[in-house]
């Protein structure tokens, strides 16, 4: 379970910031991801994991 304390939110803050340097992510465009889930791998290397987790969260809509 994630706990939403002060650590979480200096990480939040720290993977926001890199993925907006890295043109991933422009909070402008926040609102438009309702009802979009993205299961990746930052790894770059293929997973079953990976899918396994994308049909989780299909069946979660």
């Amino acid at each position: 379970m994630t706990n939403f304390d002060d650590n979480w939110m200096s990480e939040e803050e720290a993977r926001r910031s890199w993925l907006a340097e890295n043109g991933m992510y422009r909070e402008e465009f926040e609102h438009a991801s309702c009802g979009v889930g993205l299961v990746v791998s930052i790894d770059g290397k293929p997973s079953r994991k990976v899918v396994e987790h994308g049909i989780d969260a299909l069946k979660a809509v």
